[in-house]
């Protein structure tokens, strides 16, 4: 168990998998007629995927892969890092440090804010990473982050999670902000697999080194319960740069009430 006034590791230690904005439509967007990849952007998508219960466009924007995914009840936007199978990483791929990608990520996900259908609820979910040395010290990290429970080193299969409301600092009446957050330790391996495609089967082209991990889910959402039929349209860009805020904090500061 961590004690008060321990030190932290550096907040730059944070490399990010993956992240997203979640948005709950007041009304379905899946039929609906759009082409909000393209829109964001300024270019098409090199990839799109029509299914009855799923619409999805995603490439290759500012570096990064950029995915839209339209269900019934969600809009997701995700970004992760670009692959390339002809210069394929040494390192287990992120988008880098997670807390220099924040006004980057608001910007582009402003974009649609600004002009996006009613929304009734809004989200951000991030994978965060520190990469150490070995299990021992992936769990000796975790007990720095997490006042409420002992990790011992020697242990294996550790994971915490919780979910921390507070009241939005927005001025929004009534709006309450969920922190769900799952703090974790992982072995990380990645490769390039080659699919036949006469049987359909794959195949390990190149695997890399395990690399172990702390892992942090973050999960920051407005909770369902909001009094209002939608959340306020000119507001839409302020919550979301305050949940992205509350979940780099919990990064920073550790599982914090």
């Amino acid at each position: 168990m961590a004690e008060q006034g321990t030190t932290l590791p550096d907040r730059m230690e944070w490399c990010a998998r993956h992240l997203r904005m979640i948005a709950f439509p007041v009304e379905p967007q899946l039929t609906a007629e759009q082409n909000w990849w393209a829109e964001l952007t300024g270019s098409q998508p090199e990839a799109t995927l029509r299914k009855p219960q799923k619409r999805e466009d995603s490439g290759t924007f500012q570096g990064v892969a950029l995915t839209v995914e339209v269900d019934p009840f969600r809009v997701k936007w995700t970004v992760a890092p670009r692959i390339d199978a002809d210069n394929f990483p040494d390192e287990f791929p992120t988008l880098g440090r997670a807390f220099e990608r924040r006004d980057w990520l608001i910007d582009v996900m402003g974009r649609w804010l600004t002009d996006c259908p009613p929304i009734k609820r809004l989200a951000f979910a991030a994978n965060l990473l520190q990469f150490v040395d070995s299990r021992e010290e992936a769990y000796s990290r975790l007990n720095k982050y997490l006042l409420s429970v002992e990790v011992d080193p020697d242990s294996s299969d550790f994971m915490y999670r919780v979910n921390r409301r507070r009241e939005s600092q927005t001025g929004i009446e009534g709006l309450r902000i969920n922190r769900l957050c799952t703090w974790a330790a992982a072995k990380l391996s990645f490769g390039l697999y080659a699919v036949s495609q006469g049987t359909g089967e794959s195949q390990n082209v190149s695997i890399k080194e395990d690399q172990n991990a702390c892992v942090l889910e973050l999960d920051v959402n407005t909770v369902p319960d909001f009094p209002g039929p939608q959340l306020p349209k000119d507001t839409l860009l302020q919550i979301y740069t305050e949940l992205v805020d509350v979940g780099l904090e919990t990064a920073e500061l550790g599982d914090c009430r």
